[in-house]
C-alpha cells in the first residue's frame, strides 16, 4: 500500500515496539504532500496526549533542526484527528472500530480492536495474555490477527498455545499470528495462518 494512501492508524498500546515509528512517519509528513489529507489515529485512552509528548520529544532531540518549536509540532500533525476509544466504538468513513480492553503489563493501558467493513468484522491484538477482551474479540471476528509474540502462553502474552487452542475452538474462523517472536513454526491446525511482511488479506 502506498504510503499516502494511508487514511486510518490503529494503535494497540504505547509500548516503543508498537508506536514509536508514529512519531517519526507523522513528522515526515510534514514534507510530503500527503499532509493535506485527513489521517484518523485510533489510540486507546490519553493517547492525544502521548503523541504530542513523542513529537515534541523527538524534535526536541533533533537541536537544530526543530528545536521542539510549536509550529513545528502543529504542522507534523496538521489535519490528524486522534480517536481516544475505551470499552467503546466509533465509525470513521467506511468501517466501525471498536475498542476492547485487553491484558497485558500492569503499567499499560492496552487495546484489542474489532474493525467491520461491509459486514466483515477482523479482529486485531498487540501484546495481550488471554483475557475476556480476547475472548469477544475472537467471538466478534470473521479472522483474528492475534499476539504471537511466544510459543506459550502467559501473563502477558497470548502466544501460539492460546491462539491454537481459539484455532480448535473455533474452526470456521481463521487466526493470523502477528507480532511473532524468533522461533521455530510448530505444526499448525489449517485455520491457523503465518502471513509474511507486506501481505493482503482478504476476508
Amino acid at each position: 500500500m502506498a504510503e499516502d494512501a494511508i487514511k486510518t492508524i490503529i494503535i494497540s498500546h504505547f509500548h516503543a515496539d508498537h508506536s514509536s515509528d508514529l512519531v517519526v512517519w507523522l513528522m515526515r509528513r510534514k514534507f510530503r504532500t500527503d499532509n493535506h489529507r485527513k489521517l484518523t489515529i485510533v489510540t486507546p485512552r490519553g493517547g492525544q496526549q502521548k503523541i504530542m509528548d513523542f513529537v515534541h520529544m523527538l524534535m526536541g532531540s533533533l537541536g537544530d533542526l526543530f528545536f521542539g518549536r510549536d509550529d513545528e509540532v502543529r504542522t507534523s500533525t496538521n489535519r490528524v484527528e486522534v480517536v481516544e476509544l475505551s470499552n467503546s466504538s466509533a465509525k470513521l468513513e467506511n468501517m466501525e472500530v471498536s475498542a476492547h480492553d485487553v491484558e497485558h503489563v500492569p503499567d499499560a493501558i492496552c487495546n484489542g480492536y474489532t474493525i467491520n467493513i461491509d459486514g466483515k468484522t477482523v479482529g486485531f491484538s498487540g501484546d495481550a495474555a488471554k483475557c475476556e477482551g480476547i475472548d469477544k474479540i475472537v467471538q466478534a471476528s470473521d479472522v483474528a490477527m492475534l499476539d504471537a509474540n511466544t510459543i506459550d502462553s502467559n501473563s502477558f502474552h497470548l502466544g501460539v498455545e492460546g491462539i491454537v487452542e481459539y484455532a480448535e475452538k473455533y474452526p470456521e474462523k481463521k487466526f493470523y499470528l502477528v507480532h511473532r517472536g524468533d522461533y521455530e513454526m510448530p505444526n499448525l491446525p489449517k485455520n491457523v495462518i503465518v502471513p509474511n511482511d507486506g501481505e493482503e488479506i482478504e476476508t
